[in-house]
Formats: C-alpha cells, structure tokens, sequence
C-alpha cells in the first residue's frame, strides 16, 4: 500500500514530558520525548514513542559532501521535470559554498554528471546542470542500484559529513524492492552513515517506500502536492499555475539545503524498558536534530508509570549518550489506528514502516483508519441488503484491527440477531420433528409496556409477538413469568433499551468526533489565516479540504455541521480576497521590479556608453598628438554614433577640421615656397647653352629591327607560374601554321574533330564535358570548317567561336570549355617595362 503523505514540517515540535538540559558531548544528555497510548478492551495496551535529540544540537556549521540523485526516468516529463530542475537549482544556490556537491542522472543506472566533487556555487556543477537538463527522460528507474552506486561514491575515511539526496517518484519499476532486499540496503546505509533524503514529485509516487528509507537511514522527506494547473473559473492562467508550482520547488530546494546541515545521531546502542514489550522498530533508527523519530508498539499491561530510554550514539565523530524519560498519557481515540499499525509492523519487524516523525505517524493512521472506514461500511449496508454472511466476514476484518470499534460490534450484534431469528421455532402443542432443537421462549424478547416499536431504524430489527398465557391465569409449560424474562442476548435495542447504553455510547462518540473536528476546524482557520496574506491558495486548499471533511463526515449533527461549513466558508472567502489582493500586489511589485529592471539595464548601458566614449576620446587625443587628422575624424563620427546628443562629438569634430585644414594649409605653403625656388632653379639652369658637339647620331634602321627582336626575348610576357614542357609544346603547336590539309571537316562530331586534332598536331585535347552539359553541347555537336594557311591557334579559334565554345592550356591539356568556364581559369602575365621608364643618361 502506499501511503501518500505530506512532510511539509515534518520536524514538529512535540509537547516535551522532561526537561531538556545540554551537555558537552561525550556526556549524558536529557533530551525530549512523548509516550502517547491507547487501550483495548481486552487489556492490551498500545503505544507511539516520540524522541527527540537537545535542540541545540541543530546547529551545524560542517561542510558536507552532497551527492544528489536526479530521476531520468520516462515519469520526470513536463511539468514534474521542470519542477524538479527548479528544486535542485534552489537547493544548489542555497547550499553552503564550502559543500562540495555531486550530481547523478539516475533511471536504471546512476550516470555522473561532474567529475567527482566540485564546490555547491562552481561553473562546474553549473555546466553539469544544464548537461543534465539534455539527458532525455526514458526507461524506468532500479533505486536501489542508483543508491548503493552512490552511496559508494563517497570518501571512505569521511563517515559524518555524508549526504544523499533523492529527487524522483521513487517508483523502482525496474527491480521491485522485497522486504530481504531493502532491509539490506538500508542497513548497508546506515552502516555507512549516509542519510538519503528525498523530494518525491511524480504522476505516480511511491511515498511509502521513500518514507520507509528516510526513516531506516536518518533522512527527510517532502512529497509534493498536487501540481497547480490553469482554471478559467478561478481566473487562473498558465503562467500564474507554473510560478506557483516554481515557488513551492524553489522553497522545497531550500528546504533540502537546510536538511544537509541538520545533525544525524547514529545509534550504537539502546536499551528499551521491558514495561515496553514489543517496541517497533526493533532496532533504534538514527535520530535528526530537525525531527522527532518514532517507535510504536503493544504492552501486555496498561503502562502508567514513567519508563527510562538510554542510547549510546555517534554524532559528528563523537560518542553522545542521550537520555529520555517519558510519562505516559493516554491518547484515546486519537490513537486509535495504532493495533492496526502495530500489527503490520511485526510481519517485518518495523523496517518498513513509513514513520518519519509524528507527521507522518499520523498520516499512516488516517490511511489506516480510512480502509477500516470502507470495510465499515461495507459491513453496514450487507447488513441491509441482508447480506449476513458478508456483513460477518467485513465485521471481523474491522474488529481484528480495531477492537474497539463501534460501529463494528453494533453489526456484529445485529448479525448474531438474524441468525437467531433465522433459526426453526416449535409452536406450542406441536411436536418436535426430529432431532432438531428447539430454541426456548426466553430466546425472543418481549415487549416492554408503553415500548413502541422502532420506525424507521436503518437496522431494521424484528421482534417475534408476545407469548400469551392460557385461559384461567395459568402459566403455559416451559414459558417463564413475565417478570422472570430476560432480554434476548442477540437483540440490540431489547440488550440496550433497559439502560440506553448503545444510544449514549453512540451519542458520546458523535461528541467527541464533532469536539475534535471543531478543534481541527478552528486551528486549520487560524493557520489559514496566519498564511493567507503570503500563501493564499495553499490556504484555500487546506480550507477547501477541511470543508470537504465536514460535508462528508456522517456523525456531525446537522447544527454543528452548519457552524463548521459557515466558519470556513467565511475564511475561505477571506483567503479568495486575500488571493486577489496578493495577485494585485505581485502584479504591482513585478511592475516596480520591471521598472527596476529597466532602470539598471539604461544605468549600465549609460555606464559603458561612457566608458566606449572614454576610449574614445583617449584614442582621439593620441591620433591628434600623431597629426593623423583623417583617422582622427573617424573617431570622432563613431563618438557621434555613441552619444549624438553630446557635445564631446561636436568638439571633436570641429577642433580636428581646424587643426587639419591648418596642418593642410602649412604643407601647402611649404610646398609652394619649396617649388618656387626649385623652379627658379630650373629656369637659371636652362639658361646654360651647351654646343652640339658631338652631334647625335640615330643607328640605321636594321639595327632597331634587331634591337626589337631581342627585346622580345627578354621583356616579353612572363606567367607566375611555372610552365611546363608539355604547355610549352601545345603553345608552339599553337603558334605553328596549319598542315597542308588545314582544317576541312563538314557536319563532322566534334569529339571526331577533336581526335583528328590530337593526333595531326600530336598535343593532348580534352572536352569539359561538364562546362559543355551546362550550355547544352555534347560531344555529337556538328563542325563546319574550312580553314587554310592560318596558325592552328586562329583556326581554333574560329572553329570554336561557331559553337560559342573556346579552349584553355590547364593541366597540360589543351581544354576546349565555354568562355564562363575560362573566365574561372584566369592567368596572370607580367610584362617588365624597366626600360622604357628608366630616364636615358644625357651625359653618354
């Protein structure tokens, strides 16, 4: 079964039957404890032990070692995976800084996310964060291999600074956990002195084994509440559902930071009265400081003397001896969950059981009671459907778990009454057939005088008529006296209506239960009205479900059950109000913090324009010392740019055009007076007659002709790169005339023509296929041509020019291409012109 419970302030604070008094460690230490009872009718006593360490030893400033377990499995989607990520980065951000933290993608196997231990607050454990936000949530989830592999991850020679925490449904769908098999992992945990705490937050959620695992190994639990989602009716958006579900994650992920830092009490030793008898669980589970950890069991006597607990325990390295005195009181119907309880316990020993703190205690009974309340029922209306045989078997279930029971023993009763009845009577004066018994007039009750019959009673009980004396006032055989009859033993109302027991018990049940749901109902008011100002809607859900509990609960008169739905229904409407204040004061302070926003982003923004515009100006000073005015100007337009209301451009650029065109106007001035004089010198110079002797004689014309032709071997066109002698060959075959033949093809393929070129000029010719597919001509294109006496370079030319194709020298091939293709294929030709600009010596 699994028992859905809330932690939300598991560690209570419990009424203390002794005073605490603090010593140092390594002495004995009075600490707090409650011995809540409950009695049977048959004498056995049961029992809840709450225990509690000093108070002051909460306080703890160790660093910790902090492995935390992230689910990965195909559940933690949507909603459930966000929330959880936003856990885990609030307990993160809240953890000490000098915690060292390792995190683990866990399904069927625990997968490392950071390479060992890194600091709470480091860019690591950051980047590990987002790694794992990539992990895609599949398969299912084995928990007590992902555990033990953490648990194993931790540093051997460090047993009191361990902490594990859990974020998941804990649904172990992969390797159900049987009662062997956890009672080993728990006790390989708390050997190792490793607290697992856990956040269950899932559709599906196994909080009973997760509260089994937090109290077996010192550890906490929070399941999470029913996820908020968008309600048009309530005027409930998406976004105002999900910061609501953020808020309750982000204070839970505090919540977990302040569970790491709690002192864990690790038991050595513990003696446990023998007024006790059987306590459960059997051995001392480890005790927090944040907590009260809590043992329940049966007494074969009533306990009403005091009972004395000593415990030997290990915590923060130190030996604690810590001592409990407890004086019993008794806790009456309250308690009345705990034989079922109890009973359940011993199949196991206590190892499962889900008590992690008086919180949770209570919850497990009102799961216990609720299956006792549906078996009571069933019995209730078998008996009026006449159902007997299953009105007996659902009355027994009820009473072997609650003894005491009354609405179970009026069944019961009622069902002994019909078997009575349904059993054969003997008239009077008729014989008896057989063996059968015949059952004695004592058997039926008889009718008080002035008793009316019962009308309308949901146990419609039926009484036999009345046994008349015989005429002349004798009595009949074997009948006795009126006055001597006794009530019939199976008859409810003939058993009970002398004293009216049955009706004040009843009566007195019904005031107690309306007492207690009253006092639920004021302190569930009080509490809504202490936390509707900051929690509004976790107050209308408390209230809506207090209300809820009234409307259903069958023994409240109808007055009492009036006054109740009117007192919540008023604070439910304050809470709405409330609601509604809070969302208009939110919607305020988001506007107030936007403006704030929006403030600092234009504050920083001013802060770097001006710290842009600094450089600035420190570049432009240092170009104006350099004179490089134009670069200057430059700077001065990007200083317009940064701030074009400001005057330190305006400056700028009106202070670097005067200091330019100054600097402008003195070169100016300088090359001008420069000039002058060069030029008056120029004048004189020419002024000087030189005589024509010897007189300039120009060579014959051979002469130049030569001069040309060897210029052209050393000053003609050169390529960069490097030529080859298979290039040099096709242009020489270029240059060269054509054959005799020349060049006569008529509607001839031009692959053919090509051949016949390749193999007359003995040069390598290729087609671009590729270039010629893209211009739609192939191989097969027709060749008209009918060319003489012209190189083979302008006959190829022509040739191809009909085709609108041309060639190129690459690769040692001659290339017939198209010309976009050629343009691609560009070649780059120096020319040397050294001596045509170098200036001819007049002095030869």
């Amino acid at each position: 079964m699994v028992s859905k419970f809330t932690t939300t302030g598991l560690a209570i604070a419990v009424a203390t039957s002794a005073i605490a008094l603090v010593a140092r460690a390594g002495e004995t230490q009075r600490a707090s404890a409650e011995l809540s009872t409950y009695a049977t009718e048959d004498g056995q006593s049961y029992f809840a032990l709450s225990i509690m360490p000093p108070a002051d030893a909460a306080v703890q400033s160790q660093p910790r070692d902090i492995i935390i377990l992230f689910d990965t499995s195909a559940s933690q989607t949507g909603i459930f995976r966000d929330t959880s990520f936003a856990a885990l980065e609030s307990c993160i951000a809240k953890l000490n800084p000098k915690d060292r933290v390792q995190l683990f993608a866990a399904d069927l196997e625990a997968r490392p996310m950071t390479k060992g231990f890194v600091a709470a607050g480091s860019d690591d454990l950051k980047a590990a964060v987002e790694a794992l936000r990539k992990e895609s949530p599949l398969g299912s989830t084995d928990v007590e291999n992902v555990l033990r592999t953490a648990a194993s991850k931790f540093d051997a020679k460090q047993l009191d600074n361990r902490v594990l925490f859990y974020i998941g449904d804990g649904m172990s769908s992969a390797n159900l956990l049987g009662t062997d098999s956890f009672r080993s992992l728990v006790g390989d945990l708390s050997k190792a002195r490793t607290p697992v705490s856990s956040y269950a937050i899932g559709p599906q959620i196994d909080g009973r084994l997760l509260a089994a695992l937090a109290n077996q190994t010192g550890g906490m639990l929070y399941i999470a509440e029913s996820m908020t989602k968008a309600n048009d009716a309530e005027k409930i958006t998406a976004e105002r559902a999900n910061e609501e579900n953020m808020r309750r994650s982000e204070n839970v992920g505090a919540d977990m930071a302040s569970w790491a830092h709690a002192t864990v009490y690790w038991p050595t030793s513990c003696t446990w009265p023998t007024e006790l008898g059987q306590v459960y669980p059997k051995a001392l589970t480890p005790l927090r400081s944040d907590r009260d950890t809590i043992a329940i069991g049966s007494a074969a006597a009533a306990l009403t003397n005091p009972v004395e607990i000593n415990a030997q325990f290990i915590a923060d390295s130190k030996p604690v001896e810590l001592h409990w005195t407890a004086a019993p009181k008794n806790g009456g119907a309250t308690y009345a969950y705990l034989p079922q309880v109890v009973r359940s316990a011993k199949t196991d020993d206590g190892i499962t059981l889900p008590t992690v703190g008086s919180a949770a205690l209570a919850e497990t009974g009102r799961v216990a009671e609720a299956g006792i309340d549906g078996l009571t029922d069933l019995a209730e209306r078998s008996v009026r459907t006449g159902d007997v045989q299953a009105a007996q078997v659902a009355a027994q279930a009820v009473l072997e778990r609650d003894p005491g029971n009354v609405k179970a023993k009026t069944v019961q009763r009622v069902v002994d009454k019909k078997r009575i009845e349904a059993k054969p009577v003997a008239q009077p004066g008729a014989p008896a057939a057989g063996p059968r018994a015949i059952v004695p007039p004592q058997s039926f009750a008889t009718p008080q005088p002035g008793t009316a019959p019962a009308a309308g009673n949901d146990l419609n009980l039926v009484r036999q008529p009345a046994v008349l004396p015989p005429q002349g006032g004798g009595q009949p055989q074997d009948l006795p006296s009126p006055a001597t009859s006794q009530p019939a033993a199976g008859s409810l109302t003939d058993q009970f209506a002398p004293s009216g027991a049955l009706m004040d018990e009843v009566q007195q049940q019904r005031r107690v239960f309306g007492q207690m749901l009253r006092r639920q109902v004021e302190s569930t008011v009080i509490d809504a009205r202490k936390n509707m100002s900051d929690d509004p809607e976790t107050a209308m859900q408390n209230l809506k479900l207090a209300l809820d509990n009234v409307q259903r609960a069958p023994e409240l008169t109808p007055d009492l059950r009036a006054q109740l739905t009117d007192k919540l229904q008023g604070a439910l409407r304050e809470a709405q109000h409330a609601s509604v204040v809070k969302d208009e004061l939110d919607a305020a302070r988001e506007e107030e913090l936007a403006a704030a926003r929006e403030r600092r982003l234009l504050n920083d923004r001013m802060a770097r324009d001006r710290e842009k515009e600094k450089q600035l100006v420190d570049r432009f000073n240092a170009l104006i010392d350099e004179r490089r005015y134009d670069e200057a100007l430059d700077v001065a337009g990007t200083l317009d740019e940064v701030d074009p209301t400001g005057v330190t451009p305006v400056v700028a650029t009106v202070s670097t055009e005067l200091r330019r065109n100054d600097y402008l106007m003195q070169l100016t001035r300088a090359a001008r007076w420069t000039n002058f004089f060069d030029t008056l010198y120029q004048v004189e110079k020419s002024s000087v007659p030189f005589p024509d002797d010897p007189p300039i004689v120009y060579p014959a014309a051979p002469v130049w002709e030569e001069l040309s032709n060897r210029r052209k071997d050393r000053y003609g066109s050169m390529d960069l790169k490097a030529t080859g002698e298979a290039e040099q060959k096709i242009e020489k075959a270029l240059r060269s005339p054509l054959h005799t033949n020349g060049l006569d093809f008529v509607e001839t393929p031009l692959k053919d023509v090509v051949e016949q070129m390749a193999t007359d000029y003995g040069i390598p010719i290729q087609l671009d296929k590729t270039a010629l597919d893209e211009v739609g001509v192939n191989e097969d294109q027709p060749v008209n041509v009918n060319l003489h006496n012209v190189s083979l370079r302008s006959a190829l030319r022509l040739m191809l020019k009909n085709l609108q194709l041309t060639y190129i020298i690459q690769d040692e091939v001659l290339m017939i291409t198209t010309p976009d293709s050629a343009q691609k294929n560009l070649v780059v030709k120096v020319y040397p012109v050294a001596d045509l600009v170098l200036p001819i010596d007049t002095s030869l």
